[in-house]
């Protein structure tokens, strides 16, 4: 009985904290917005500033407006803050989120830059490896998660190491936030291929009874650039 009444008494007193104060520490956050790759920017752009502190049991959900900015021609901004809270939300003059103040702003250093986009599209190389030509009328069909439709093609005869480039491909991340993206951001991405569309569609329908090399895991795909994607025709 004394326990319980023990932690109660302390849920009460950590719910009672006053976290309203900010770190004595003064943060200057730079970076640059883009809406795609070829870094077409941002520009004009009104950014609000908000304090935001996520609820629990023991607090509720708070947001504080800071200050604003706009963007430059180049979609540049600068503001200083107090570390405060969870993290700030960053909204345009409708009310969209743009971004979110994720690592590396939340660190121990005083200074952050950072160049965030929208979604983008990229492209991934594709390299062949096989140990026989094929004919004319083999056609490689390539398809990736996060994508519709058939994002790569090639006809036959091959070569051996021979090297193209998909088309243009979602980056396979999505959230609903304007520029949301930042610039160090990596993800893994499942590439599959078959000679023949009919081949292919069996399996861009249903990819279950498939595995490498038909399935191709992990392929590593940045922002604005993808890894090689091997298809590996030996022994076929």
């Amino acid at each position: 009985m004394k326990l319980s009444i023990t932690f109660l008494l302390l849920l009460s007193f950590l719910s009672c904290q006053d976290d309203d104060e900010p770190i004595e520490r003064v943060v200057t956050q730079e970076g640059r917005l883009f809406k795609n790759c070829e870094k077409d920017p941002y520009a004009g752009m009104t950014l609000n500033f908000y304090y935001i502190r996520d609820g629990s049991l023991l607090r509720d959900n708070k947001k504080e407006f800071h200050s604003s900015t706009t963007t430059d021609s180049s979609g540049f901004y600068s503001f200083s803050y107090k570390p405060k809270w969870d993290y700030i939300e960053v909204e345009n003059d409708k009310g969209d989120v743009v971004f979110r103040t994720a690592p590396p702003f939340k660190s121990e250093g005083n200074y952050a830059y950072a160049e965030n986009y929208s979604r983008t599209k990229l492209t991934h190389p594709v390299k062949i490896k096989t140990d026989r030509p094929f004919t004319e009328e083999d056609t490689i069909f390539m398809g990736a998660e996060a994508n519709f439709g058939v994002i790569f093609t090639l006809n036959g005869p091959f070569e051996n190491n021979q090297t193209s480039q998909t088309d243009l491909l979602n980056f396979v991340r999505v959230d609903g936030l304007i520029a949301g993206f930042h610039q160090s951001i990596e993800s893994k991405v499942i590439f599959f291929w078959e000679i023949g569309i009919e081949q292919y569609n069996k399996i861009s329908t249903n990819a279950a009874p498939f595995a490498p090399p038909n399935l191709i895991y992990n392929v590593p795909q940045r922002l604005c650039d993808g890894d090689t994607v091997i298809v590996d025709l030996r022994g076929l």
